[in-house]
């Protein structure tokens, strides 16, 4: 991965400033709005300081809770599915912070999954079926 400092510091402060308060108004800009049409969102829109193993390890929470099936007494073959792959995320990409997962991180993200990369342990690939993305190529 590769990483950019910039040489002014202040001017790259000031512009990261500017740009959390741009997100900011156009989030309460879309509070606003859900608001006045009756469409509520159930997610909190404030942009969090969390990293993104932070958010997945709320996200396999959330399964753990949504996914219990009570007659089972357990998780189901789906939910568990959903935590091993979230747990294989994790394993396989950096705890950047949030601030930071623009388009371009996520597409770097999909372009190490489409180039099928190694399995941890034995070298062979990941099954193709298991790297269908949405994403435009």
């Amino acid at each position: 991965m590769i990483s950019f400092v910039a040489e002014d510091a202040d001017a790259y402060a000031e512009g990261s400033a500017s740009n959390r308060r741009r997100a900011h108004s156009q989030i309460e800009d879309i509070k606003k709005l859900h608001t006045r049409t009756g469409n509520l969102s159930e997610f909190d829109l404030t942009p969090s300081d969390g990293t993104l193993h932070e958010a997945m390890k709320s996200y396999i929470a959330w399964i753990k809770q949504d996914y219990y099936h009570p007659e089972l007494g357990r998780i189901t073959a789906n939910g568990r599915t959903k935590i091993r792959q979230t747990e294989t995320l994790m394993d396989r990409h950096a705890d950047i912070p949030l601030t930071r997962l623009d388009e371009d991180t996520v597409e770097e993200m999909f372009r190490f999954w489409r180039q099928r990369p190694f399995k941890k342990g034995p070298q062979s690939r990941s099954p193709k079926s298991r790297l269908r993305t949405t994403s435009a190529s």
